[in-house]
């Protein structure tokens, strides 16, 4: 604490793979009394445990998984090192515990509706002081909850004595203990503002240490903000002050050389510590905290005592309008046909949220090209059922130029050019059934059962151009399908894991992984294969992210013509290698003919690596954007079966029939919209000829 540097770090473990989350929110956790281990409420599979970990190497002990407390808030070490005090709940009722280390036992101390917070147990080990809610002002009959108000609870029995209320309606929590048991330091705000006050037990008076404008506060009302050493008696509270939460270390010898007004006086003295915050002129206050009133009036609202018997009715769930995607549309016609464009989407739910109805169409060109999606999703139980229909068209225009020899109205033979241009469209039906089962909130496996459908045709238009007169000679459209119809089903099944943590635009620590296996059935057969590994490591003022995934179809008909091509190229895999930005030159022949530069990023199966220095800029101290810079370095490799293949990396306009690796390098900048992320990156591919290659991605980093 002298020099404000960090010492250690515990975040490590929310990434080793065994724990869901760090409990912060109401608890900061306790150290033992000498000062050598720290437990923490940790989340796993879903339950609340506690992690010991050795403070000077920051390696986890052990976990605990105590017995007969489903769910932990807060925790404080006794000072002989053998218990821990407890604040947890059973059955959604909030009660205090006590928890033996060596015999793994637990102990209830008190058993009721009302509410115990923030235990700290006294350094000479007679009390354990809690914010509560166990006093006059507290209606269980109407459930109207009191404020939370100091009490001490003797941890032989349980019994309860309730501490003098510091008034003005002020809430009294986070209480810590001075090193000599005479006084407690907690958290009160009796103006509506919430500072540190000192209560001497012996005389029941009061002293107010802060005046902080913003308030001495963590992330929620009733976040524990104050720690106090029992050693020291060195005080440090977490303050909001403009634009983040500072900790901020009180004046000791101010605090202990504190002088107490008298007995007969208004118990509450000037502050030693103060600050205005960042507020914004203009500035008033108001003197009824109407949002805190309306919280705590439990009986508004309710029928009266003449009303006769509330009416019990089964709730019966409605679909009501939860979002609407702004809609966009346009059309256009002429001499290829009428076009299209734009989308909507829309979504229903219930009031639970168990139930929810999705509805998505896009349109990208002729009308043959509109598209959609219909999502019906069922949470009501543990397992999550799901179930869509629908139709995806996947255009791809081509064209072609031949030379031709024609006879002209005299018998004579003339130069001219066959051009043609067209369309070739794949239509695919999709219809999927499946469920989702979450073994805790980072870790779920998928099962669903899909129909596929697979379509093609084309639309061909083709001209004759005398080569001499630039005349067209002839012109003709032909349309019609390519080929029978495919028709298989695909099982699926799928283990998931995700705890990452997101930055402005993308993931800043954490992992996330797929592992998923398809198998179709019919008269087209292949296994579909997926693995994604996902690390995130924060690093300076960034982090470090690093992936690998591979994904492709094994079996007889992977290389179906119909099936679509995966291609290794797009901007989410390896930048820089997009098909548009292919130039002619980068074919090795005519780039209206067969392009083996373009090929070699196509196959049924591909890997891709990539590696990302994520840095948000506004911890540069830029603000006003969230936004953060990404220099990247990708690779990749796509292939077919059958193919040789070889890690040695060659330049694709000297492409040979091996199948090669493609790397690319650049930085990314991405931007978050609200609704929309922006990635905007220059790559310089390696294995291409020229410059570097500008791009755009509309999706949050990988």
């Amino acid at each position: 604490m002298a020099t404000g540097r960090d010492v250690r770090s515990f975040g490590n473990l929310a990434r080793d793979g065994h724990t869901d989350a760090i409990a912060f929110l109401y608890a900061s956790g306790a150290w033992s009394p000498d000062s050598r281990q720290y437990v923490m409420v940790v989340t796993r599979a879903g339950d609340s445990e506690l992690a010991i970990l050795d403070a000077m190497r920051g390696t986890l002990l052990q976990r605990i998984r105590v017995p007969g407390v489903q769910s932990i808030s807060a925790v404080s070490w006794s000072p002989d090192g053998r218990q821990l005090a407890i604040a947890g709940t059973n059955n959604g009722q909030g009660d205090l515990f006590l928890f033996d280390l060596a015999e793994r036992r637990t102990q209830q101390l008190t058993n009721d509706a009302f509410t115990e917070l923030h235990p700290a147990w006294a350094p000479n080990g007679r009390y354990i002081a809690v914010a509560t809610d166990r006093h006059e002002e507290t209606d269980l009959a109407t459930l109207a909850y009191g404020r939370l108000r100091l009490a001490l609870v003797d941890p032989v029995g349980g019994r309860m004595r309730a501490l003098p209320d510091l008034g003005a309606g002020a809430r009294m929590i986070n209480p810590q203990w001075s090193g000599d048991s005479r006084s407690l330091y907690f958290i009160g705000d009796v103006d509506g503002v919430a500072d540190v006050f000192r209560l001497d037990l012996a005389r029941g008076a009061f002293d107010q240490l802060t005046q902080v404008r913003t308030g001495i506060a963590g992330i929620t009302a009733r976040s524990p903000a104050l720690t106090v050493s029992p050693a020291t008696n060195a005080v440090v509270v977490t303050v909001f002050d403009r634009d983040g939460y500072q900790m901020v270390a009180l004046d000791r010898s101010r605090v202990e050389s504190y002088q107490r007004l008298a007995d007969d006086e208004v118990a509450l003295t000037a502050p030693i510590m103060q600050s205005g915050g960042g507020i914004l002129p203009p500035h008033t206050e108001s003197p009824v905290p109407i949002v805190d009133a309306m919280l705590a009036d439990g009986v508004s609202g309710l029928p009266g005592p003449t009303a006769g018997a509330a009416t019990i009715a089964r709730y019966r769930p409605r679909f009501g309008l939860e979002g609407l995607g702004l809609p966009a549309a346009g059309v256009a016609a002429g001499s290829s046909g009428a076009a299209v464009g734009g989308g909507l989407s829309v979504f229903w739910g219930d009031l639970l949220g168990r139930r929810r109805l999705g509805i998505a169409a896009q349109a990208q060109g002729r009308v043959q090209d509109v598209g959609g999606q219909v999502l019906y999703v069922n949470a009501v139980s543990r397992w999550n059922v799901f179930a869509s229909l629908g139709r995806t068209p996947l255009p791809a225009a081509f064209n072609s130029v031949a030379p031709i020899r024609v006879r002209d109205a005299s018998g004579n033979l003339r130069e001219a050019t066959v051009v043609e241009q067209g369309i070739a469209r794949t239509l695919v039906h999709e219809g999927t059934v499946g469920a989702q089962y979450p073994f805790s909130r980072t870790r779920r496996v998928e099962f669903a059962v899909t129909g596929t459908r697979l379509t093609q045709d084309f639309d061909v238009t083709q001209q004759v151009v005398d080569n001499v007169t630039g005349r067209v000679l002839d012109r003709r459209r032909s349309t019609g399908s390519a080929g029978d119809a495919i028709q298989y089903a695909q099982s699926s099944a799928a283990f998931v894991g995700d705890n990452a943590v997101f930055g402005p635009a993308s993931p800043l620590d954490g992992w996330r992984y797929r592992a998923e296996v398809q198998q179709t059935v019919g008269r087209t057969q292949f296994t579909g294969v997926t693995v994604d590994g996902r690390w995130y490591q924060p690093l300076w003022r960034g982090a470090l992210a690093f992936r690998a995934m591979h994904t492709g179809r094994y079996g007889r008909d992977d290389g179906q013509a119909l099936l679509a091509p995966m291609f290794v190229g797009t901007g989410t895999l390896v930048r820089g290698y997009a098909a548009e930005s292919l130039a002619e030159r980068e074919c090795g022949r005519s780039a209206f003919g067969p392009c083996p530069s373009f090929d070699g990023l196509l196959g049924s199966r591909m890997a891709v690596a990539n590696v990302e220095y994520r840095l948000p800029i506004n911890r540069l101290g830029v603000g006003g954007l969230a936004m953060e810079l990404a220099p990247f370095l990708d690779a990749g490799m796509a292939w077919r079966g059958g193919d040789a293949l070889s890690l040695r990396p060659r330049a694709l306009a000297n492409a040979d029939a091996v199948r090669r690796p493609v790397l690319s390098h650049g930085i990314s900048a991405r931007l978050n919209l609200g609704a929309l992320i922006v990635e905007m990156f220059h790559a310089r591919p390696v294995h291409r000829s020229g410059g570097g290659v500008f791009g755009l991605n509309l999706a949050p980093g990988w």
